[in-house]
């Protein structure tokens, strides 16, 4: 069974991306590829609903049918837009955490008091202990939380970056590929969980091109940039 805080990741990673509406269809589909469970559309729906409702959510433009230079500055607001989201969620966490802290340690000195008292005080200070615990499980979470939030901003950002360093007529191997982004993208890559190399990249592409977004395979293992034409081969049943 999914969690709230999957529905959330997965609907923030897909509005992110621009490129597809955020539905119950699409949100199992990103937990299937990413977490490998999709959860029951009752389980998935009510959560879903919620995430509408906090995000204020409205469909976006379909970017596919648009002029590129259209698409390009889209996609460059999209990311503006969630970096700004990232910082609002770091001010969000900063300002949850500092709460808690403060929570925790008034309640570890109400502990302290009342482990001071008489025998009789014992149940009230083991409950007041289990609530110091419960604070700070939820400050874990809300930690780990933020760091998705921000691993999702920043592949996102690495693969218009890679879809900025392909040329608009060829192909390139995941080796050029790499050679042409920037050494800032591999420093901050340190910062999240997934490494940099090959690999990685590799699946980041491929992830986007088994939802038919920005990128399509080349002869000899290499990829392009997607174009309008490639979806009209998928429709007609050609190879794309």
């Amino acid at each position: 069974m999914v969690t709230r805080h999957d529905v959330y990741r997965a609907a923030d990673a897909i509005r992110a991306g621009g490129r597809a509406h955020v539905t119950t269809h699409t949100v199992r589909a990103w937990l299937t590829e990413n977490l490998g469970k999709a959860g029951s559309p009752n389980n998935v729906a009510p959560l879903l609903k919620e995430w509408k409702r906090e995000r204020e959510y409205s469909p976006k433009i379909e970017l596919a049918a648009l002029p590129e230079a259209v698409s390009n500055r889209l996609a460059a607001a999209g990311v503006a837009l969630w970096q700004a989201a990232q910082a609002e969620a770091a001010a969000v966490y900063v300002r949850d955490r500092e709460r808690m802290q403060q929570e925790i340690g008034v309640e570890r000195e109400m502990c302290s008091e009342a482990l001071a008292l008489l025998g009789g005080h014992e149940a009230e200070a083991r409950l007041l202990t289990e609530r110091v615990v419960a604070l700070e499980a939820e400050l874990e979470e809300a930690r780990r939380h933020l760091q998705a939030v921000r691993a999702d901003v920043y592949w996102e950002r690495v693969v218009h970056e890679i879809w900025k360093a392909l040329p608009e007529n060829g192909a390139l191997p995941i080796q050029d590929i790499e050679q042409r982004l920037g050494a800032d993208l591999v420093e901050e890559c340190k910062g999240h969980q997934e490494e940099w190399n090959h690999d990685t990249l590799r699946k980041k592409i491929n992830q986007r091109i088994h939802h038919k977004r920005l990128f399509a395979r080349a002869e000899r293992g290499r990829y392009r940039r997607r174009q309008p034409e490639d979806d009209i081969h998928v429709g007609t049943g050609s190879a794309a």
